[in-house]
């Protein structure tokens, strides 16, 4: 095994998932937040 080449290829990769999954559940939230405003008061959800 190469260890001076990849010190860790398993904890970028699986921090590279963690950071793709977190940012899908980001904009998945923004998405609910922008639909939940939009529903509580129209019209005001357009910032």
């Amino acid at each position: 095994m190469r260890a001076v080449v990849h010190p860790r290829p398993l904890s970028w990769a699986a921090s590279l998932q963690l950071a793709l999954r977190q940012s899908r559940r980001l904009r998945q939230g923004w998405r609910a937040r922008r639909r939940y405003a939009e529903r509580e008061n129209p019209g005001s959800g357009q910032s």
